[in-house]
């Protein structure tokens, strides 16, 4: 029988979440030859596909900025009923989508990617009596609830209505996880955020939590590492360091910022090339601090880079680390999830602590004194993990390893 894994996103390798996860997935799937395996994403605007974000015309800072008063001064009960009534259409649109798949084949397997996702298929779908197995991956570094309400309040979200969005989205997140027949994490390591959460400790207890290692097709960078540089005019003695992401608080781009300021007070010629919307935090006003926005070859430029730093306060099992060793490139990653797994397995990715800008700028100021050919051993034994564990093949033929066990346990029953 197949086994079906849907998602309220379209797929794409440059995304984050489930959308890049999937894509990188059905990459795998198509590679291996697999096609009891069915990966897709509901469909949406083509307008928003494949754009970048580029910067905002002034109508729609104006608009962003009467949203942000609205969500200030508008009574709670009235934000709380516009978030649920966007969560309910899109929610229905789920549902139906799953269950007009449901209905064109036998599954032994549905697998739902956020509590969302899997919420909305429970309360909407007219397919009741199942027949298949429902399994579940949050992809969050904490439980959802708490990441979106962070957002809110982030956003300025008034806190009464962030406390009635907390109630509902904790029960949604709770519903879940209760009716999932099993829990998937991509290793022992990214759960640590869930057992903090009361209700998960209980839940984990009695439900079947399994461990499926993630994969990343190979990066390849579009021009090669000495174009890059001269473009930003970076020196050829240059020690540079790269970042790829969300320029906010949760990505831990805040704690980067402050390790250059202490970086650059010993050592002046470190550079810094940073990749992703500038916003809400702006970047540094230094010529050694360089922004080039959204990209769509963040491999040319962590190619051009001597290390990756991953700042991030709490992470799942970040897909942009093993892209970075697919290029066979040197990480500093904060001692937190799945960056705790992988920096087991090779040399090549130093941890520091958790939030301390300080240890973060020792390990940077450390590593660009360290002699090429320590430095060269690192970045081959990131490459040979990324090539032994992290392959979009193996991420596949994991997946199906796990999808066999669960259709056994389902035809047994």
């Amino acid at each position: 029988m197949r086994k079906l894994v849907p998602v309220s996103s379209v797929l794409s390798k440059r995304a984050g979440g489930p959308s890049g996860y999937l894509a990188n997935l059905l990459e795998g799937v198509k590679r291996i030859g697999n096609d009891e395996i069915l990966i897709t994403g509901m469909d949406q605007d083509e307008k928003l596909r494949g754009k970048s974000p580029g910067k905002l015309p002034l109508r729609s800072h104006l608009l962003a900025y009467m949203k942000r008063f609205l969500k200030r001064t508008l009574p709670a009960a009235l934000l709380h009923r516009r978030l649920e009534k966007s969560r309910a259409e899109r929610g229905r649109s789920f549902a139906l989508f799953v269950d007009n798949l449901l209905s064109q084949d036998d599954y032994s397997v549905v697998h739902f990617h956020s509590t969302s996702d899997f919420h909305n298929f429970l309360i909407f779908s007219r397919n009741k009596k199942r027949s298949f197995a429902c399994v579940l991956t949050s992809h969050s570094p904490i439980p959802a609830f708490l990441e979106e309400v962070t957002y809110l309040s982030y956003h300025g979200y008034s806190k009464p209505c962030v406390n009635k969005e907390r109630i509902l989205l904790e029960k949604r997140d709770l519903e879940s996880f209760m009716n999932a027949d099993y829990i998937v994490f991509p290793c022992e390591e990214a759960t640590e955020g869930y057992f903090e959460w009361d209700s998960f400790r209980q839940i984990a207890a009695r439900k079947k939590i399994k461990f499926v290692l993630s994969g990343v097709e190979r990066l390849v960078p579009k021009v090669s590492a000495e174009q890059l540089r001269y473009k930003f005019s970076i020196p050829s003695s240059a020690f540079v360091v790269s970042y790829v992401g969300r320029h906010d608080v949760f990505k831990g781009y805040d704690i980067l910022q402050k390790a250059a300021e202490h970086v650059w007070s010993r050592n002046e010629n470190v550079w810094f090339l940073i990749a992703g919307k500038e916003w809400p935090i702006k970047g540094l006003r230094d010529k050694r601090w360089i922004e080039v926005g959204w990209t769509d070859d963040p491999a040319s430029l962590i190619n051009a880079s001597d290390v990756f730093v991953l700042p991030n306060r709490m992470t799942f099992f970040d897909l942009v680390m093993l892209e970075v060793m697919s290029l066979g490139k040197i990480i500093i990653a904060s001692n937190t999830g799945g960056n705790k797994f992988v920096a087991k397995q090779t040399r090549g990715v130093l941890l520091f602590e958790n939030e301390n800008e300080i240890d973060l700028a020792k390990k940077i100021l450390d590593l660009s004194i360290e002699p090429n050919t320590s430095r060269q051993k690192m970045e081959k034994e990131n490459l040979n993990t990324y090539e032994d564990c992290y392959t979009p093949e193996l991420f596949a033929r994991r997946y199906v390893a796990l999808y066999d066990e669960i259709e056994k346990g389902v035809h047994s029953n």
